[in-house]
C-alpha cells in the first residue's frame, strides 16, 4: 500500500535470532511502523487500516468495511502460519506447510465470492482496498514467485482449483 501511495518509507528486515534476542522485548512484535512524529504503532491490521484509512484504500461505506475487515481476518491464518513455518525445524515445518496449504484454501475459499473477474474484492469493484493488498501478496508472494517455499505443483493445484483468484491475482500482478 505504502507503494501504491507514493509515501516514501524504509523496510527494516531482521533475522529471526534478532528478534528473539533484543526486539520482541524492545518492542513486544512485529510488524512495527513508525510515523515521522515517532509513534511506533503494532500489529498488522491496525498499521494497515491505518496506511488504507490515510491512503484511500479504505472503503468509506459502513458494509463494505465490514467486507475489508472480515477478507483481511480471514488472511491472518495463512501468515500467522507462515511464520511459524520459517521458525519450525524437521518434521514441524513438514507439518506445517500441510496447513499453510489448508490455510491458504480455507481463506480462498471464505472470500470466493469477492474475487470477481476484472474487479477488486470491495463494493462495485473499481477501486483497490486494503484486503486485495493482502490478497494480492498471497499470489504474489507465494503462487506466482518462483522463489516461493510452497512447490510449483502445490501453487499450481491450488490456482487450478481456484481460478477466479488467479484472475484477481493476475489483475493484481498487472496493476501493482
Amino acid at each position: 500500500m505504502l507503494d501504491k501511495s507514493g509515501i516514501p518509507f524504509e523496510v527494516v528486515r531482521i533475522s529471526p535470532m534478532s528478534y528473539y534476542t533484543g526486539i520482541k522485548g524492545k518492542l513486544g512484535g512485529l510488524p512495527v511502523a513508525e510515523r515521522h512524529d515517532g509513534l511506533l504503532m503494532q500489529e498488522t491490521h491496525p498499521i494497515a487500516r491505518y496506511i488504507a484509512r490515510t491512503n484511500g484504500f479504505y472503503p468509506t461505506d459502513p458494509l463494505e468495511c465490514f467486507y475489508c475487515d472480515m477478507y483481511s481476518l480471514v488472511y491472518d491464518p495463512i501468515i500467522n502460519t507462515t511464520f511459524k513455518w520459517i521458525l519450525a525445524m524437521g518434521g514441524e515445518k513438514k507439518k506445517l506447510y500441510l496447513v499453510i496449504l489448508d490455510k491458504i484454501q480455507e481463506a480462498l475459499t471464505k472470500c470466493q465470492a469477492a474475487f470477481r473477474p476484472g474487479k477488486w474484492m470491495i463494493g462495485d469493484g473499481s477501486k483497490i482496498m486494503m484486503c486485495d493488498f493482502f490478497y494480492g501478496r498471497v499470489y504474489t508472494d507465494l503462487m506466482i514467485n518462483p522463489g516461493s517455499f510452497i512447490s510449483k505443483p502445490d501453487r499450481d493445484a491450488i490456482l487450478k482449483k481456484n481460478p477466479e483468484f488467479a484472475q484477481f491475482g493476475e489483475k493484481f500482478t498487472a496493476d501493482n
